[in-house]
Formats: C-alpha cells, sequence, structure tokens
C-alpha cells in the first residue's frame, strides 16, 4: 500500500471523526435547549428554589456522558470504515498483483517447455529406463546363475561317481546294471 493511499485512508478518518464531532454538538445544543426548557418549567410550576450551581452540574454531566457516547460511536463508526476500505484495498491489490505474476509465470514456463530438446529428452527417459530395467534383471541373472552353477556342480558329482564305478569295476564296466525301485 502506498503512503499516497495510506494519507487518504488517514484524511477520510479525520474527516469521518470531524464530521461525527459537528453532529455531537449539535446533539448536545439541542439536548442543553431541551434540559433548560424543562428547568424552566420545573422551576415555574415549582415554587421551590433550585441552586443554580446544582443545574449547570447536573446538564455539564448529562452532556459530557452525551458528548462521551456520541464521541465514542463515531469513532468506532469511522475507525470500522477505515478497516474495511483498508481490507477491500489490499484484497485488490493481492488479487492484481496476483494475475500479473500468472501471466509472468505462464509466460516463464511456456519459453521453457519451448526450449525443451525433445529428442534428447526422448533418448534421456529411453536410457534411464534401460537402467532401470537392467538393474532389475541383473539381479534376477545373478540369482539364476547361482542357482545353475550349483546343480552343474551336482550333475558334475553324479558323472565323477559313475565314471569312478566303471574304471574300477572288474569287467571294466562293460556290463551295467540299473536297479529301480
Amino acid at each position: 500500500m502506498t503512503a499516497k493511499m495510506m494519507m487518504g485512508l488517514f484524511g477520510l478518518g479525520a474527516g469521518a471523526v470531524t464530521v461525527g464531532c459537528g453532529y455531537l454538538a449539535n446533539k448536545v445544543r439541542k439536548l442543553t435547549k431541551k434540559v433548560g426548557m424543562t428547568m424552566d418549567a420545573m422551576t415555574e410550576a415549582d415554587q421551590k428554589e433550585i441552586e443554580k450551581s446544582m443545574i449547570e452540574r447536573c446538564v455539564e454531566r448529562a452532556a459530557k456522558q452525551e458528548v462521551k457516547r456520541y464521541a465514542q460511536d463515531a469513532a468506532d463508526n469511522a475507525l470500522q470504515d477505515v478497516r474495511s476500505e483498508v481490507k477491500s484495498q489490499v484484497k485488490k491489490a493481492v488479487n492484481d498483483a496476483f494475475d500479473d505474476m500468472k501471466k509472468s509465470v505462464e509466460e516463464e514456463i511456456s519459453k521453457q517447455v519451448a526450449a525443451i530438446d525433445h529428442k534428447e529428452l526422448q533418448k534421456d527417459v529411453r536410457e534411464a529406463a534401460k537402467q532401470k530395467i537392467l538393474d532389475k534383471f541383473d539381479d534376477n541373472l545373478d540369482d539364476i546363475l547361482e542357482d545353475f552353477n550349483d546343480n552343474l556342480s551336482k550333475v558334475k558329482k553324479i558323472y565323477t561317481g559313475i565314471s569312478d564305478i566303471l574304471q574300477h569295476s572288474p569287467d571294466n564296466g562293460k556290463e551295467i546294471h540299473f536297479k529301480v525301485g
């Protein structure tokens, strides 16, 4: 919010307070006249004498209370008006700034997207995907290779055992009998 706007709002508030004070002064004058007329009527109707200083104190006290009440109401109203105006102007300024920033961000994103080399991006994505797949299958292939080597070792032991039996047999392995079951 600019200083000019703040000064304008301050002037608006001061004007509202001034108008409120003028209004209160008018109300006080009317009230003083009414109290004066009532007192005059009481004096004429009642034969008792009322001290003038007592009447003046009552009038002053009533006038002060009335002025204070009207001044407080006027100040509260003026303050509320200023708050509402400030809130409205701040909201408008934020909305305007948001619209400007939104346009700027959209333009910058459009420029950045337009500058992307799509072929290079595709190449990078393919390479990254290929690497991920290779890493995954590499782990699986290691497990398969380990199982194959274990099985190959077992088959080698079987054939070595058969070979040893054939070499050490009395007929040099010419007769082989298999028994199932």
